[in-house]
């Protein structure tokens, strides 16, 4: 049996673009942003020492 490796490379690649795509989106989604802007305070947030 023969593995044709430029297939494989290619559909590797298309599945790692969609996931990139989709971890985007979900970061960029409008219910993440609570959660978001929650993690940005944090420095502020915090009592000096």
């Amino acid at each position: 049996m023969h593995v044709n490796w430029e297939a494989v490379s290619s559909a590797v690649t298309v599945v790692w673009f969609l996931a990139f795509v989709a971890l985007c989106l979900w970061a960029w989604s409008g219910r993440r942003r609570k959660d978001f802007d929650a993690a940005a305070r944090l420095p502020f947030d915090e009592e000096e020492r």
